[in-house]
């Protein structure tokens, strides 16, 4: 009825899906109680677009078998097992960060006959150290961590050999690090 103020209800099921109320100037105002979601709305205005980068990768295997390395100096490996991004300086045993972020580094030694040192290096500070001692039988020696790195960063392993037969002693280095 118009000029006076009445409720109206749908009901389904014993559920009250909307009300509504007409006021006395003839308008009309629908409050929903509960029920069933109404039609899907129009789409909406598309975003911007945006060019995604390309996602950079980085990862890297060497190995180092026969010589004895070093000790103090970046590790020289004998053998690229992978190194697409050469990020990883062959020559050297260095990595550069080129593209920052979190990244995984892993070492396993086999030695055989000596006492080993190993240090994950990063900019000249160990991050992380590892002992093992062979005398007789062969041993194994590894270690793992995740470091953030900034562009230029620069991670590599030192090791550290002792041994009284030097033409008995045998170390396997393998060094593999990638972005996470």
């Amino acid at each position: 009825e118009v000029g006076t103020t009445s409720w109206r209800r749908k009901i389904s099921a014993g559920k009250i899906l909307w009300r509504r109320k007409i006021l006395a100037n003839d308008q009309t105002r629908v409050s929903c109680v509960a029920g069933i979601p109404g039609l899907p709305g129009p789409p909406g205005t598309p975003g911007p677009s945006v060019k995604c980068p390309c996602h950079r990768q980085s990862a890297f295997t060497v190995k180092l078998s026969g010589q004895l390395p070093s000790p103090s100096k970046p590790v020289p490996f004998t053998e690229v097992l992978y190194n697409a991004q050469r990020d990883l300086q062959e020559d050297t045993g260095v990595f550069t960060c080129r593209v920052p972020g979190n990244y995984h580094f892993l070492f396993d030694v086999d030695l055989h006959h000596c006492k080993v040192t190993v240090q994950l290096m990063r900019d000249k500070s160990s991050v992380l150290e590892k002992h093992q001692v062979s005398t007789k039988e062969p041993r194994s020696l590894s270690g793992m961590l995740t470091l953030p790195l900034h562009v230029g960063e620069k991670v590599w392993l030192e090791a550290k050999v002792e041994t009284e037969k030097p033409e008995q002693a045998r170390v396997t280095i393998y060094f593999s690090g990638f972005l996470t």
